[in-house]
């Protein structure tokens, strides 16, 4: 799952509500995570400037419906082990030929998608990422047909190679 996916805490419940109902999983890469945790303490620096200014109006908490979701068992952490290390560099060194517009955190996240033999796919809201998705000459689209993984847009709906 891609990192604007988690900070969306109306998309993660519609997702997560999605979990619950038909038996599985999310998984996470440690770098999506780690993203995660970067933009939540700017969220919260934001957060406290506001709260200077203007009345306390409650949101949720992005970081405590997380764990409240990895606690519950429908959020999970993708752990490179040593017999996944090979396909996961593999996976980065196709996916940098993207580098150009694709962000080294973003090549991180979609490798470790790639060498999780769990995983059956990649969720993204990026739409630079869906965008090349449908470009008849995107590489990324090649890595993940060989690997036999798909793209899911936030609903899990499954985004056609055709």
């Amino acid at each position: 799952m891609d990192t604007n996916v988690l900070l969306d805490p109306r998309n993660l419940r519609n997702l997560l509500r999605k979990c619950r109902n038909r038996q599985f999983k999310i998984k996470i890469s440690p770098f999506a995570l780690t993203e995660f945790i970067i933009k939540y303490a700017e969220y919260i620096n934001r957060k406290r400037k506001e709260l200077l200014s203007y009345p306390i109006i409650s949101h949720p908490d992005p970081l405590n419906e997380l764990l409240n979701d990895m606690m519950e068992g429908l959020v999970d952490v993708f752990i490179i082990k040593n017999e996944e290390l090979s396909d996961f560099l593999k996976y980065v060194n196709e996916l940098q030929s993207e580098i150009l517009w694709l962000g080294p955190s973003d090549v991180l996240i979609m490798a470790s998608a790639l060498a999780d033999k769990e995983c059956n796919g990649f969720m993204t809201r990026d739409k630079k990422i869906l965008r090349s998705i449908n470009d008849p000459k995107s590489k990324i689209k090649e890595v993940f047909i060989r690997a036999g993984k798909y793209f899911y847009n936030e609903e899990l709906e499954r985004i056609s190679f055709d």
